[in-house]
């Protein structure tokens, strides 16, 4: 009765439960309230939480521009609207969360921009901090994602952002337990094993997608309207093409020659 009343005092104060030595198996009352109770073996949600160190955002200033983000062309509009509004995510403390859909056509620098991201905001990291976890969407399940998802909040390691690479590749109905995470931030799973079990997932999700069309169909655009950010990825031009393998082909001592033949024999069919 203890734990009950003091979750639900939790769930209206929007703190998180830590469950520590306590039996292997265990009665949780639903976070949801209505005396619904699950067994939930605490293994299967993950390890025991630990105190998570804060988000602090680095200061995307010149310097951090060019170690994090050199060679990236024609993107630096998207790398200060993704940088400005994960600013408004740490200073209210994850309650605005910002959403960002990268659209366009593969080879488009989506993927590279999101890891050059990680690297940014995970450079004073503690050992074992993850702030930006990627997901690769044609290999997901729905049971898969639900289940990481639930173990990462219950043990407090869930990090500050969640990127989903080709989210429209997969069938999509895996992603419906991203509605509730992005829209009101918690994840839920609820099933005859279980019972339901619902947690705090205030997490930002980033996405790639290269058919944008695929997206907005799936239920009525459910997924796609929640993307605060779509920001479309021109794929670039010949001339930028050239610029950017030459310069690849100089970092390794290469012989420039093959990087214009590469040009003249891939770019047509690429576009």
């Amino acid at each position: 009765h203890v734990l009950e009343a003091i979750q639900k005092q939790a769930t209206i104060d929007g703190w998180s439960i830590q469950l520590k030595n306590i039996a292997a198996t265990t009665a949780i009352p639903s976070i949801s309230g209505g005396g619904n109770v699950c067994q939930v073996p605490l293994e299967a949600l993950g390890e025991d939480s630990e105190s998570r160190p804060m988000f602090e955002l680095p200061e995307l200033d010149g310097q951090a521009y060019n170690k994090f983000f050199s060679g990236v062309y024609e993107r630096e509009p998207h790398i200060r609207m993704i940088h400005d509004s994960m600013g408004a995510y740490v200073r209210s403390g994850g309650e605005q969360r910002s959403h960002v859909l990268l659209e366009g056509k593969p080879a488009c620098c989506k993927t590279i921009l999101l890891e050059r991201f990680k690297q940014f905001y995970e450079q004073d990291a503690p050992e074992g901090i993850e702030r930006v976890a990627f997901i690769d969407g044609p290999t997901m399940s729905k049971a898969g994602l639900e289940n990481w998802l639930m173990q990462l909040a219950v043990s407090n390691k869930l990090p500050e952002i969640l990127c989903i690479e080709e989210i429209e590749k997969q069938n999509m109905d895996n992603l419906l337990t991203l509605l509730s995470v992005m829209g009101s931030g918690y994840i839920m799973k609820t099933n005859a094993r279980i019972g339901r079990l619902k947690q705090l997932a205030k997490c930002v999700v980033w996405a790639t997608c290269n058919d944008k069309q695929l997206l907005k169909k799936f239920r009525d655009g459910a997924l796609w309207s929640r993307f605060t950010h779509k920001l479309h990825c021109r794929r670039p031009s010949r001339d930028l093409m050239t610029r950017i393998i030459r310069d690849k082909v100089t970092k390794t001592k290469g012989d420039l020659r093959w990087a214009d033949a590469a040009i003249d024999f891939a770019y047509e069919g690429m576009t």
